[in-house]
């Protein structure tokens, strides 16, 4: 049979002729992933390199598990492995920095647009791809989220914490189960939209603690591995499905749909002149902090502020409420470590009423410790999150660890514009670093003489690092250490467990945050 009389036959049969072209197309893409990329040379798991449908699998269909491959994949591989045809995984420690490095030198860092696909608010300042206009909309944000302005607004957030700590107060003696994850939920949501907008949404005040935005948030994190590789379904869900059916499949959705909307409507007022901002007894909200900063007019536009308060909403709720939510569960789960912080608080804190600033708070050694033993559990993000660096980079190393026991020389040229990431919760359990990375010890924190010693920074990550580092991270830390310690001088030995294990705080998949196996929550009873 001669060329022609195949032609004739293929076209006699277009079906089959169409499924020949897609085997050759197939074959053809993943030769040339595997021998002519230009990350050729980076070793990796065959499959994942061929095609993102395995990375689809894992994450879309069995819900966040290729994470936790990764461990595994770097025993065999490397320290520096190829994880899907176009992005690099690193689990070194000593390359964190240069991955997410500082703007020293002229280094850029943009954000990987595959990544970004599962949060697509390319307006707000997370969202934004490129490094320079990052820049830009950092700068409109740093003065606010500040040290020094954080710290103006403890009393507020002591305001809000002694509210709640008075709702979970009445549940003493009753027999009532408390909910913690979802008291602790409220409290970040009222902390951060009083501080960022000048509102009071008064979740605080609810003792049973509904209505609240703690599953809204959670189910959102949930579907960002789908968006990620189904990107027309954000369009789809944000613009095409009625906010009726949305609310009947998730009902804790309607009430996450009427906090956007007074979101949208405050922008949307300010722009057209019928009200100004609230001000904060002569504080800036985060948006008049835009308004009113030197920055080009179209970073001062609704689509900007509105992205970026969903953005605020997003990164300063749940991060810090998961962080408190564990550290609670942790100290009642050990209650040697619950003795030893509380101690120290009752010495530092003679009464409970009464809190020392942040400040003060701050040089309390083990209370330090066990904040940084809980963010390293609950990591703020568990995803990888890859940068892309303008330059090319140069990888070598022959330091023995848990993937590269032998001490092998390994040496790779990175070409530019390449994604590379490594991620928080790999990090945070790595045993070279952090040894019985299982066990909730605060101790590992502190030198012999009871001081914070600095040798596990190089794998502590729960704020990312660099120039894309979380721009709430210093309200973060005022408002952790006056809960925390809040929370242990007044509540001390008076919590018990209450059917509760660790699978309300155990990695089970990567949700974006921590994903668990259980939603049922921390629940206590109060003695």
């Amino acid at each position: 049979m001669g060329f022609n009389d195949i032609i004739a036959a293929l076209g006699a049969h277009p079906f089959i002729a169409i499924g020949l072209a897609g085997i050759t197309y197939f074959f053809l893409l993943a030769f040339y992933r595997l021998y002519l990329h230009p990350l050729a040379h980076i070793p990796g798991p065959k499959l994942p390199i061929v095609t993102y449908w395995y990375e689809f699998y894992n994450d879309v269909i069995l819900h966040g598990k290729t994470l936790e491959k990764y461990p595994e994949w770097h025993k065999k591989y490397g320290p520096i492995i190829r994880i899907n045809p176009n992005e690099l995984h690193s689990m070194d420690p000593a390359f964190i920095d240069t991955i997410y490095a500082t703007a020293s030198g002229g280094r850029k860092r943009d954000k990987s647009s595959f990544f970004l696909q599962a949060f697509p608010l390319y307006d707000s300042c997370f969202g934004t791809i490129d490094h320079d206009l990052h820049r830009v909309r950092r700068a409109s944000l740093n003065p606010f989220f500040s040290k020094i302005n954080a710290r103006k607004f403890e009393s507020d957030i002591c305001h809000y914490i002694n509210k709640q700590f008075d709702q979970i107060e009445s549940y003493s003696k009753t027999g009532e189960v408390c909910n913690l994850s979802l008291a602790f939920a409220n409290l970040s949501i009222d902390i951060i939209t009083y501080v960022a907008f000048g509102w009071d949404r008064e979740y605080t005040s609810n003792r049973d603690f509904i209505p609240n935005l703690f599953g809204p948030l959670r189910s959102s994190m949930a579907l960002s591995h789908a968006m990620r590789h189904i990107p027309i379904l954000y369009k789809l869900m944000s613009e095409y499905i009625p906010e009726s059916i949305i609310a009947k499949l998730d009902p804790g959705m309607s009430e996450f749909i009427g906090f956007e909307k007074q979101i949208y409507r405050t922008v949307d007022d300010v722009f057209d002149g019928k009200q100004t901002w609230n001000k904060l007894e002569g504080r800036k909200t985060v948006f008049q902090e835009i308004l009113d900063g030197n920055f080009p007019a179209q970073e001062k536009t609704k689509e900007r502020l509105k992205e970026g308060a969903r953005e605020v909403i997003g990164a300063g709720a749940l991060t810090t409420s998961t962080a408190i939510t564990y550290l609670s569960y942790y100290l009642h789960a050990n209650p040697s470590v619950l003795a030893k912080l509380y101690a120290e608080l009752e010495r530092a804190i003679p009464d409970p009423t009464n809190l020392p600033s942040s400040t003060e708070l701050e040089t309390l050694p083990y209370l330090n410790a066990c904040l940084h033993e809980t963010l390293r559990f609950s990591t703020g993000i568990a995803s990888r999150c890859p940068r892309v660096p303008h330059e090319s980079l140069l990888y070598t190393s022959s330091t023995p660890s848990f993937c590269n026991p032998s001490g092998k020389q390994y040496t790779y040229a990175i070409p530019a514009r390449t994604p590379i990431s490594t991620s928080a919760y790999h990090m945070h359990n790595n045993p070279d670093i952090f040894p019985d990375p299982g066990a909730f010890r605060p101790e590992r924190w502190l030198d012999e003489q009871g001081n914070r010693h600095k040798e596990l920074d190089v794998g502590f990550m729960p704020f990312s690092r660099g120039t894309r580092s979380c721009v709430g991270m210093n309200l973060a830390w005022v408002v952790m250490h006056l809960e925390a310690a809040a929370f242990v001088r007044r509540f001390g030995h008076r919590l018990s467990l209450f059917e509760t294990g660790s699978e309300e705080v155990d990695f089970d998949h990567d949700g974006f945050e921590v994903g668990h196996s259980s939603s049922k929550g921390v629940r206590v009873l109060v003695n």
